[in-house]
């Protein structure tokens, strides 16, 4: 089951509806010119919708109103969990921000690959276990499909196993159902700006896997870090961001991000989460 809202009424209806007809016939004339991806063309231009809101101030909903909404909708969320009333309850949580808009909701996995390749949400919210599969194997589906629409694992349970998992198959975080409304809306926004956000119960799991495994040895890749990018990784492991390691050992936020981007290099990954996870697989705890 695939639920689009993107097209859902309420108010300033008749201006979505326009603004998507817009939209379309932009996108179909010239697809290109938008990177063949049709969310480019529209739904309308800020400036087609202050115009339309001008010529009818009166207009059910207000025009104007509705543009402004528009402009305010900036995260595109996907839902993807198969109990009813828990999807439900995240939709509710989410959409009483006014940047965050939930397109689409589905409770398995063929649905939840489908509807991102429909919908192109920034983030999909995945929990791991859906109904007729593995919120894991959709996950890396999806990365392999869609790598823009970014994954945001939630899970009822600090499950070492599936963190080390969703990580490997490209998710960019993961929370547990027990987070607040506030710490899910947190991470939701975080992971459309492109960081990698984790509950603190499972970074606590992942340091402690870390020193309790003496069997873990320093590889080649982790030796051919600086002393300055081994702290940098292991501050980055425990879900700091770049902000706040530079605060930590008092370097500038830009020679964090060169650091960064250097470790990923180094360890052949593309996301600080993969970065985080191959140094808790094969960090040595005794150094």
């Amino acid at each position: 089951m695939i639920e689009d809202r993107s097209s859902r009424s309420g108010s300033g209806a008749g201006t979505q509806s326009l603004c998507g007809r817009t939209a379309l016939a932009r996108f179909e004339k010239n697809p290109y010119r938008y990177g063949r991806d049709p969310r480019a063309a529209g739904p309308c231009s800020l400036q087609e919708v202050h115009r339309l809101g001008r010529a009818q101030p009166s207009a059910p909903g207000g025009l104007a109103e509705a543009g402004r909404m528009l402009e305010m909708a900036d995260v595109r969320v996907l839902v993807a969990e198969d109990h009813d009333v828990v999807r439900e309850g995240i939709r509710l949580v989410l959409e009483t921000e006014p940047d965050i808009r939930v397109v689409a909701e589905a409770r398995d996995v063929p649905n939840a690959v489908a509807g991102t390749l429909r919908a192109q949400p920034d983030v999909v919210i995945m929990d791991v276990r859906l109904a007729n599969g593995s919120g894991i194997e959709a996950t890396r589906e999806i990365q392999s499909r869609a790598p823009n629409s970014r994954v945001l694992m939630l899970t009822s349970y600090a499950d070492d196993e599936a963190l080390f998992a969703s990580i490997m198959a490209g998710a960019s975080g993961y929370m547990l159902k027990t987070a607040t409304p506030t710490e899910l809306i947190h991470a939701v926004r975080r992971v459309a700006q492109g960081e990698s956000p984790l509950a603190p119960a499972v970074t606590q799991r992942v340091l402690t896997r870390v020193r309790q495994n003496p069997l873990l040895v320093r590889d080649e890749k982790l030796a051919s870090l600086t002393p300055r990018q081994d702290v940098v990784l292991e501050l980055l492991a425990t879900g700091k961001t770049n902000a706040q390691i530079a605060r930590e050992i008092h370097i500038s936020e830009k020679t964090v991000k060169n650091h960064v981007s250097t470790i990923l290099g180094k360890l052949e990954v593309s996301r600080r989460t993969e970065a985080a996870a191959y140094f808790a697989q094969h960090r040595n705890p005794f150094g």
